[in-house]
């Protein structure tokens, strides 16, 4: 079994492709796919193209990019979207410091923490996006560890080792994409290693971070099947133990998550 925790297939660059890309669950290629919110137009897109779709399942929630919008109004839609059966989890939120184009910091925060007691409120867990803001992104999960019940995955995890015991307080679960095959991307295989191995989920972030040798093309769900590859090299295990790992952390995160045969 494999599953994609994170991917954006119903709006933007794969949308015209997004048929194709669900039928292929039905095949196990991969096996499951999350379809990720992040801002309300593609938050509500996929809660509306998950249904009917075996083995696709959605978020919802606003992107740091995105934090103005995070008004009283949109967070009463986003609990709306959340109790739909294929919701699965409120994300991706968080913060984002690298582009100077972004709200600013304090807006920012502020709507991480507004979503984060929406996630509470849903029963949800939470997916994390923070970029070059793991100290402030960890100082409010802290201090909002109490609305962190229902899980919290970060990922396409960017932090340090040594940030990994911050989160670890936290049960954090940590997802990895295509920078694992990146040859610049030399501190990932240690970073990896010291991953709790029953916290690691794997994801494509499609259509960003095509794994190698795909670089420079649209990424795709499929393709999480390199990032395992990687992974299971890195970690000296086989293939198939990983995918089959990586998949029963993912439902046990994700635990509104149904899988159906065909």
């Amino acid at each position: 079994m494999l599953i994609d925790v994170h991917a954006h297939v119903s709006s933007g660059q794969l949308a015209d492709l997004r048929d194709e890309i669900a039928q292929n669950t039905l095949s196990g290629n991969p096996n499951a796919i999350i379809d990720t919110g992040a801002d309300m137009s593609s938050s509500e897109e996929a809660v509306r193209f998950v249904k009917g779709k075996k083995n696709v399942f959605a978020t919802v929630g606003v992107h740091p990019e995105s934090a103005f919008e995070v008004t009283d109004e949109n967070l009463q839609r986003l609990l709306t979207w959340t109790k739909e059966e294929k919701t699965v989890a409120v994300g991706e939120i968080g913060l984002d410091y690298y582009w100077e184009q972004n709200p600013p910091r304090e807006i920012q925060k502020e709507a991480f923490v507004k979503q984060i007691e929406l996630s509470n409120e849903a029963k949800l867990p939470v997916v994390v996006h923070v970029r070059d803001a793991h100290g402030d992104a960890a100082k409010i999960l802290t201090e909002n560890k109490n609305k962190l019940h229902y899980g919290l995955l970060v990922h396409c995890y960017s932090g340090s080792k040594e940030m990994l015991a911050v989160y670890n307080k936290l049960d954090a679960y940590y997802s990895f994409g295509g920078v694992l095959t990146f040859k610049n991307a030399k501190e990932k295989p240690e970073v990896l290693r010291a991953v709790p191995i029953d916290r690691l989920l794997l994801e494509t972030d499609s259509p960003y971070m095509t794994p190698v040798p795909f670089r420079g093309k649209l990424n795709r769900p499929e393709y999480v099947r390199l990032v395992a590859e990687k992974a299971a090299e890195i970690l000296g295990k086989p293939t198939e133990e990983i995918e089959e790992i990586t998949s029963k952390n993912a439902l046990r995160l994700f635990n509104k998550m149904k899988l159906c045969a065909e």
